[in-house]
């Protein structure tokens, strides 16, 4: 249990970090972002 939530810990640590690549934006924040300006398609294919 212990290295379960050891791991938990370290994974929200690595994904709260920013991101130079993401515009110094934490995962979180860029999938949001992406997420409220989906693209409504034209067409259907």
């Amino acid at each position: 249990m212990f290295l379960d939530d050891y791991l938990d810990y370290v994974a929200s640590k690595l994904n709260r970090r920013p991101r130079q690549t993401l515009d110094w934006k934490t995962r979180a924040e860029a999938l949001d972002e992406l997420l409220s300006n989906s693209i409504k398609p034209t067409a259907v294919a």
